[in-house]
């Protein structure tokens, strides 16, 4: 059986999760809580999990980035970081979006998604388990009973559905970013 390693980086929000699967299993990961320094340790775990793994980046099949919404910053550093290994080592990379980890994480019971930040929702509509609704963000104090929110992600379930991943050139992966669009009609 050939052995298929799979990088999982996620950035989006507060935290920096990094797993590593050995096929389509949860092999390692290591969460990193309420980081300010996005930047600073992403690359620092990845090389952690990796060597506590015995598994040489050259070892990796194929990323997996987690595309946002989210913070501005980390979602940057999170898809520049799988960019450039997807690129360098020429491996696919497939993204999903944060809505989609919060669908996968509630196993899709509910029709509409959402992530809090910045004082406002992104949220989205799912039908058998794609997104249908257009991402939209909108300024909100009080969030609609219908949206399932949740930051917390079960990394196990990230592979159970491979096929709602999308693969990507590493040229062509683009982050979604939160952010509050001050326009003035007249």
């Amino acid at each position: 059986m050939i052995m298929m390693f799979t990088l999982f980086i996620d950035t989006h929000f507060k935290d920096v999760i990094i797993s590593l699967y050995k096929n389509e299993n949860l092999l390692d990961f290591i969460i990193e809580k309420n980081v300010n320094t996005t930047s600073q340790v992403t690359m620092p775990i990845i090389e952690k999990i990796l060597e506590r793994n015995n598994c040489n980046k050259k070892d990796l099949n194929r990323i997996v980035v987690c595309i946002g919404p989210g913070s501005f910053t980390g979602v940057r550093v999170g898809v520049t970081i799988a960019k450039l290994l997807s690129y360098l080592l020429n491996i696919p990379i497939y993204t999903i979006t944060s809505l989609e980890l919060a669908a996968l994480y509630d196993n899709y019971n509910h029709e509409e998604y959402g992530i809090i930040e910045n004082n406002g929702l992104f949220k989205a509509k799912f039908k058998n388990k794609k997104i249908i609704g257009s991402i939209q963000y909108e300024k909100t104090q009080n969030i609609p009973e219908n949206i399932f929110i949740n930051s917390n992600i079960v990394l196990s379930k990230l592979l159970v559905n491979f096929s709602i991943l999308k693969k990507s050139s590493s040229f062509l992966v683009n982050p979604l970013y939160i952010k509050e669009l001050n326009i003035n009609k007249k």
